[in-house]
C-alpha cells in the first residue's frame, strides 16, 4: 500500500499528492477536473469521470411449471426485495391457468409494469426511479394507513368483515416492500444514496422504523379478525375497549414523538408501556374466549412494537424524522 502526507494549504485546504502513474494512465494532465465520492465506508474513491450508470439492471428468470402460487410468490416477492429489476416467468403447461394470479402478484408490487405477455410467458418490468423516492414520505403515508386501521378496529361491528383491514395491510406492505427494495440498492450502489441524502445510519433507521410500522399493521388486521370471530363487537368488552383505547393514543404518541424527535416524551410513552402491558395480563387471566385470548395477545405484540419505534426515538438517528 502507498501512502502520501497531508500537507496544510491556505488557511482551509489540505492537498495530497496524486501519484504520476496514475495520472498518465488516466490521461491527467494540470488543470484537469477529477471527481471525488465518499462511500458508505467513510473513504474517498477518486475518479477522472462522472459515473453517469445508474444501479446495475438485474433480471430473473423463473419456470414455473413445476411451481404453485406459494412457491410463485415466494420466488418473486424475494427477487423483489433483493432489487430485481425484469422478471421473466415463462411456463409451457400451466403459465395460462395460473396467469390470473401472476398478474394480481406484479401489479402488487409497487412500480412494476407487465410489458409483454405470450401463452408462455410474462414479463415485468420495474420503470421506477429509485433517485425520486422519499423515505420520509413513505413513513408518513404507513402512518396515515394504520391510523384509519386502528380506527376501522375501534368501531368494527359484527356486520363489518376484515377486508377492509386486509386491503390496507397490503397496501402497507406494498410501501414497506418498496423501501426494502431500495434501501438494497442504495447499500449495492452508494451513488444512489448520496443523491436521495443518504448515510448508512439513516437508511438503517428508515429500514427499521418501517418494518416496525409494518408488522403493527400485521397485527391489527389479526386482531380485527379475531374479534369478528367472537361474535362480539369491540365497544361491548369494557377491558379490550380501554386496553384498545390507550394502544390507539400511545401509538399516535409516539409517532409525534418520532416526528419532532421529542426524547423527553419517548421517556414518558416507555413507562406509560409498562401499564398497558399490565392491563393486557390482567384481561388474559380473566378471559375465557379462545379468539379474545387471541386478540390480547395481538394487542401485546402490538404494545411491544410500538415500545421498538419509542427506542428510535432515544437513538440519536431518531432525529431524521424531524
Amino acid at each position: 500500500m502507498d501512502y502520501r502526507r497531508l500537507i496544510k494549504f491556505g488557511n482551509s485546504s489540505y492537498v495530497v499528492s496524486i501519484p504520476k502513474d496514475w495520472l498518465k494512465k488516466n490521461n491527467l494532465e494540470k488543470g484537469d477536473m477529477i471527481y471525488m465520492n465518499e462511500n458508505s465506508n467513510n473513504e474517498i474513491v477518486l475518479t477522472s469521470k462522472i459515473e453517469e450508470t445508474g444501479p446495475e439492471s438485474l433480471t430473473i428468470t423463473l419456470d414455473i411449471d413445476s411451481f404453485d402460487e406459494t412457491d410463485i410468490e415466494r420466488r418473486v416477492t424475494s427477487k423483489y426485495l433483493a432489487g430485481y429489476d425484469t422478471f421473466i416467468l415463462q411456463g409451457e403447461k400451466t403459465l395460462r391457468e395460473k396467469q390470473t394470479f401472476i398478474r394480481a402478484l406484479l401489479n402488487n408490487l409497487m412500480a412494476l409494469e407487465i410489458i409483454e405477455q405470450t401463452k408462455n410467458k410474462i414479463v415485468a418490468k420495474d420503470f421506477l426511479n429509485p433517485s425520486e423516492i422519499s423515505f420520509k414520505t413513505i413513513v408518513r403515508r404507513i402512518d396515515t394507513i394504520l391510523r384509519s386501521m386502528f380506527e376501522d378496529l375501534q368501531n368494527l361491528s359484527l356486520e363489518d368483515d376484515s377486508s377492509d383491514l386486509l386491503r390496507r395491510d397490503k397496501d402497507i406492505n406494498r410501501l414497506a416492500y418498496l423501501s426494502e427494495r431500495i434501501v438494497k440498492k442504495c447499500i449495492a450502489y452508494p451513488p444512489l444514496a448520496k443523491r436521495l441524502e443518504m448515510n448508512t445510519s439513516q437508511l438503517l433507521f428508515y429500514r427499521e422504523i418501517i418494518q416496525q410500522l409494518e408488522l403493527i399493521g400485521d397485527e391489527i388486521k389479526r386482531i380485527g379478525r379475531s374479534i369478528l370471530q367472537s361474535g362480539q363487537t369491540a365497544k361491548k368488552l369494557p377491558d379490550y375497549f380501554s386496553i384498545f383505547e390507550k394502544i390507539h393514543k400511545l401509538y399516535l404518541e409516539v409517532m409525534k414523538s418520532i416526528y419532532t424527535h421529542d426524547e423527553s416524551l419517548a421517556y414518558l410513552l416507555a413507562r406509560e408501556r409498562e401499564k398497558v402491558l399490565d392491563m393486557c395480563n390482567a384481561a388474559l387471566k380473566r378471559c375465557k374466549d379462545p379468539y379474545l385470548f387471541s386478540a390480547y395477545e395481538r394487542l401485546k405484540t402490538t404494545v411491544v412494537l410500538i415500545r421498538n419505534l419509542v427506542r428510535l426515538v432515544y437513538r440519536e438517528e431518531g432525529k431524521y424524522m424531524a
